[in-house]
């Protein structure tokens, strides 16, 4: 936010790099050119004010011309920007946040920092900054950690990153915080339009692709991870994002949530696998080609379309194309009126099943969506979804108020309690809140009262039982139940692959998350999660490749993930764990690895200092991982201690005991057999 000319490596001038906005109050100048020189050293360039002379015309013009043409926005928050309720850096915080409603969602531009202990839930800060992944950097000491992921992010401008990585609700993932989904700026409630259209597109699309299924088999999906082509169904579509044609270019949201809507319906069509939705809209504003596209999704067709809006009127254009030879099946153009969009809906539907009826569809009904009569409960409800999809704490927070609101409305709306279940018990786990997480089951049993039919209900309380109860029977039941409503979805066969791997049904596990990756190719989580599945059955070749994509495909891939050490140590490529090792930005991941490594090279008494200084600065955080490094190190007696510590402080983590590789050297032992018994998990 200059308003003179800066030093020579900031200065204001034209730049073939892009620039980093750093906005701030006056009283942290300091951290804010510590995180400037350090930005600089790496030949980034950097707009701030060092010369508070703000304020003016020619002072508000420039600001606003910085802010608008800025790669990378990075707002410095703390006690001194809490206590300050009015000044310019507040300007230029909101004419940030209104540049985010003009971006699409995948669209890195929000960067936040906290320079000391202030809680992002407890901010004086836009929404938009709340939802953005915050680093935390005291007294505004940047982490070397910290200046490459902006060179990386500046790489990436004009380009949006890849699919998240972060766990879809896995509180097991080891030396990963727990994340959650997601905020869509644009609250206006045009979404609810995202149902105008759905029951008719699902129908003709349904009636060209619903044929036999040829099954892919083996490693099929794994193949698709190493350049190789597996067997493409012709009963396969992906559903890319609708681009927003109006005038304005406002309505991104809107024809995200079209595409997600029509995505979603098409799923639950018999016989026809649906791409997911973290793969189809990973290539949402790059220049691939169709059958590119298709070759990478694995899918015989392609569904694209356009939504323009002009004040009442909506018209969306949507066409079929086979993959092959991109042939156009199918387009058509609707023109609609936006109000009464539910009955619409169901006009539309209507009116296409009764001129396909008997040629296309055995049952001769619509496939219609559970959903709400009232409109407002709907826009809660794709706000509720669109914040979940974040990964932050404050955008669990916010989930849960829109789907609260969302049932509020309408008391009988079964998906929102679904959602609401989990964002719920998210909440409730931040606060250390027991009852809360109660409630989340009574939820979670509403959804399903309320909503036999629909997937997501069960699914929620699979999870739930899973994790929180240790409800083994029931949990199954559940999972069994999710899967069989929607076969196709990539989170519930992911989720049901880690029940099946924590009851040492290893080979269904690893056959359950195959079918994920075919769901949910680009999904980095889901090759992450095959990968622990192969380490675990010493098949590290596959490991290697399923570890790679996931990387490849993890826009927030960071060097604390352990998986890639253990697999070199099982695989006896030490030197490369220790590179690992010491390459790491994370001093408890680098302690944690050099505890295994030197270990396993025989170096004792360097493995026990690691390990001792593990155990004593992070052991209270995560005690599952102190014991993992004894057990692998043949500390047996420590190694029952400290899963014990973790039993009692209900790590959910604990239940990878079961099949986790570093505990291979004390399964032998009778207490391992006890321990599973506390579990629930004896045979």
């Amino acid at each position: 936010m200059p308003t003179e000319p800066a030093p020579e490596g900031s200065t204001g001038g034209q730049s073939a790099r892009p620039a980093v906005f750093l906005s701030y109050a006056s009283e942290d100048a300091a951290a804010a050119e510590r995180i400037s020189a350090a930005l600089q050293s790496a030949g980034v360039e950097v707009w701030f004010d060092r010369g508070e002379l703000r304020g003016g015309d020619a002072w508000d013009h420039t600001i606003r011309k910085e802010i608008r043409d800025c790669a990378l926005f990075i707002p410095l928050v703390s006690a001194n920007s809490q206590a300050r309720t009015e000044g310019y850096f507040r300007l230029e915080w909101r004419l940030a946040d209104q540049r985010t409603h003009l971006m699409g969602r995948n669209r890195a531009f929000l960067l936040p920092v906290c320079i000391d202990d202030t809680r992002d839930a407890d901010a004086d800060v836009p929404d938009s900054f709340l939802t953005a992944q915050w680093t935390r950097l005291p007294q505004g000491a940047a982490t070397p950690a910290f200046v490459q992921r902006v060179v990386n992010l500046l790489a990436r401008v004009g380009t949006p990153p890849p699919a998240s990585a972060t766990e879809s609700r896995n509180p097991a993932a080891p030396h990963a915080p727990r994340l959650s989904p997601a905020v869509s700026a644009g609250r206006n409630r045009a979404r609810v339009v995202a149902g105008v259209v759905v029951g008719l597109l699902a129908v003709l699309i349904a009636g060209y692709l619903v044929r036999e299924r040829t099954r892919t088999t083996g490693d099929g999906a794994l193949a698709g991870a190493t350049g190789a082509t597996s067997t493409v169904e012709g009963a396969s579509i992906a559903v890319l994002p609708f681009a927003d044609m109006s005038e304005r270019k406002d309505q991104e949201y809107f024809s995200d949530g079209l595409a997600e809507e029509l995505l979603d319906q098409l799923a639950k069509t018999p016989g026809l696998r649906v791409t997911a939705r973290t793969s189809s809209f990973a290539f949402k504003g790059k220049s691939e080609d169709v059958p590119t596209i298709a070759r990478q999704l694995n899918v015989a067709n392609i569904l694209e379309g356009s939504v323009r809006k002009a004040g009442a009127r909506l018209r969306v254009t949507t066409q079929l194309i086979r993959a092959s030879d991109g042939t156009q099946l199918w387009s058509e153009t609707y023109d609609r009126e936006m109000k009464d969009v539910f009955a619409v809906q169901d006009e539309i539907a209507d009116a296409v099943v009764t001129a396909l009826k008997g040629r296309l569809l055995a049952t001769g009904k619509a496939l219609m969506h559970t959903r709400t009569a009232n409109p407002d409960a709907y826009i809660e409800y794709l706000l509720g979804r669109s914040y979940y999809r974040q990964a932050s704490e404050a955008s669990d927070r916010l989930a849960v108020k829109a789907f609260r609101r969302a049932v509020a409305l309408d008391p009988d709306y079964g998906p929102a309690y679904a959602s609401l279940a989990l964002a719920a018990f998210y909440t409730a786990y931040y606060d250390a809140d027991s009852k809360g997480e109660e409630q989340a089951f009574a939820l979670a049993d509403k959804a399903i009262e309320l909503a036999p039919e629909f997937a997501d209900g069960y699914g929620s309380r699979a999870y739930l039982r899973f994790w929180f109860r240790l409800d083994w029977d029931g949990a199954r039941t559940d999972f069994e139940k999710a899967v069989s409503l929607s076969p196709n979805d990539g989170d519930h066969l992911r989720r049901y692959s880690q029940y099946l791997a924590t009851r040492g049904r290893m080979t269904d596990a690893i056959a359950y998350v195959r079918r994920a990756t075919e769901a949910d190719p680009m999904s980095a989580l889901t090759w992450n999660r095959l990968s622990r599945y192969l380490l675990a059955t010493r098949q590290y070749g596959q490991a290697r490749t399923a570890l790679a994509r996931a990387r490849a495909l993890m826009a927030t891939w960071t060097d604390e993930r352990d998986e890639p050490t253990v697999l070199e140590v099982l695989d006896g490529h030490l030197d490369a764990a220790r590179a690992l090792a010491e390459a790491s930005a994370f001093p408890e991941s680098r302690l944690w690895r050099l505890a295994i490594i030197e270990h396993t090279a025989g170096h004792e008494a360097a493995s026990r200092a690691a390990r001792d200084e593990f155990e004593r600065k992070y052991g209270g955080a995560q005690p599952f991982d102190v014991a993992r490094i004894h057990a692998w190190c043949g500390d047996v007696e420590a190694t029952f201690t400290w899963l014990e510590t973790a039993l009692k402080a209900h790590a959910e983590d604990v239940v990878e005991v079961t099949y986790d590789p570093l505990f291979a050297p004390v399964r032998a032992d009778p207490r391992y057999r006890a321990f599973l018994r506390k579990l629930g998990l004896s045979d």
